[in-house]
């Protein structure tokens, strides 16, 4: 595993989605299509920086919530963050930019492993 393609990775993957935050549907339609994207992107990154499947956003930020919310989430974050938001009575892009905020600041501190 590439340290230093991790870390662009990462970097790039917090570009995206404070990108993303700031103009939703420039990226995506819902959720589901922004997921996509993302491990399509991963997918790309990876090719070129040889970084492996535990890095990616998807599996780090899904693990990370399902711990923060002891929650299942073997169906994706996607679908974990809308079935929250239903119980919450909450739009689930609020809730998903409420929980990615509190990621990517603990996410960056792990780079290096």
């Amino acid at each position: 595993m590439s340290c230093h393609g991790v870390s662009k990775y990462k970097q790039s993957v917090k570009s995206i989605i404070t990108n993303a935050m700031r103009y939703p549907k420039m990226y995506y339609r819902d959720l589901y299509d922004f997921r996509t994207f993302l491990v399509g992107y991963f997918n790309a990154f990876s090719e070129l920086e040889k970084i492996e499947n535990k890095d990616s956003f998807d599996t780090c930020f899904n693990e990370w919530l399902c711990h923060k919310t002891d929650s299942s989430g073997t169906c994706g974050w996607e679908y974990l963050i809308r079935e929250l938001a239903k119980k919450r009575n909450e739009e689930p892009e609020q809730l998903f930019f409420t929980y990615v905020q509190e990621f990517l600041e603990q996410w960056g501190d792990k780079a290096a492993k």
